[in-house]
């Protein structure tokens, strides 16, 4: 019985971690336009304590990731995007999220150290920086 339970924790340990797929952005390949980590610029507003500065994470490998929330209810999401150019030199991309439906947020003004995102027309502009 001993024997039974080492060799199917044993297997375990080694199948499973096979099986998890990476879902997280990777910043290594070819860059885009967009790829890479940008953190709200925060300085001109008032937060909350405890508030989670908004981030954006765009892959070399088109994956993304966006953390927002609270310290205490944080949320992430992550999915697959492509970018297309779109208004003001800038690109639209559509977002589809692993559990949802796709979404548009426009990119402008793009630097190398910032950008403005929009994530929807009726949302106010925002000024991201790269990290």
């Amino acid at each position: 019985m001993k024997h039974m339970i080492l060799f199917l924790s044993l297997a375990a340990s080694v199948v499973l971690p096979s099986c998890k797929k990476d879902k997280a952005p990777n910043y290594g390949g070819a860059p885009n336009a967009i790829s890479g980590q940008w953190v709200l610029d925060a300085g001109y507003m008032q937060l909350q304590a405890g508030t989670i500065l908004p981030e954006w994470g765009f892959g070399t490998d088109y994956k993304y990731e966006k953390k927002r929330g609270m310290a205490f209810a944080s949320a992430t999401e992550q999915g697959t995007y492509s970018l297309t150019p779109g208004p003001a030199n800038g690109y639209t991309l559509t977002l589809k999220p692993r559990n949802g439906n796709s979404y548009t947020v426009t990119v402008t003004g793009i630097t190398a150290k910032s950008a403005y995102l929009k994530e929807s027309a009726d949302a106010p502009t925002f000024i991201y920086l790269r990290k």
